[in-house]
């Protein structure tokens, strides 16, 4: 069962345990029960309408879009290019502010353990 069913079929089990309340409600002459029923039956409803035919908009909306996984990256890779960029300005500022070089942890560790 796909997403899109899965949500329908949800919405249209809670208009039935609606129905459900509703039934008894009426049987054991419990107005409240009757009434909170049919609040939760009309509420399964619209929910299910609502989101049906959201679904359906963005079917619509998705087969008028030509977008692929291609136009995708395309248009990403200038992201890329800007990111390599910071990158090597963010290298560049870590090489003059803590020197050349790459060091370790004990190195760093054992040079600040040293007091002049």
């Amino acid at each position: 069962m796909d997403s899109k069913t899965r949500v329908l079929v949800v919405q249209l089990q809670i208009a039935s345990v609606g129905v459900l309340l509703g039934i008894f409600g009426g049987l054991w002459k419990e107005s409240w029960l009757l009434i909170t029923g049919l609040l939760i039956f009309a509420y399964g409803l619209i929910r299910a309408f609502l989101l049906s035919s959201l679904m359906k908009k963005t079917e619509a909306s998705d087969e008028n879009d030509s977008y692929g996984f291609e136009d995708f990256y395309a248009s990403h890779e200038d992201e890329e290019d800007e990111k390599d960029e910071w990158e090597s300005a963010l290298e560049h500022h870590l090489e003059r502010r803590y020197g050349k070089g790459s060091e370790d942890s004990e190195t760093k560790s054992s040079r600040s353990d040293k007091k002049p």
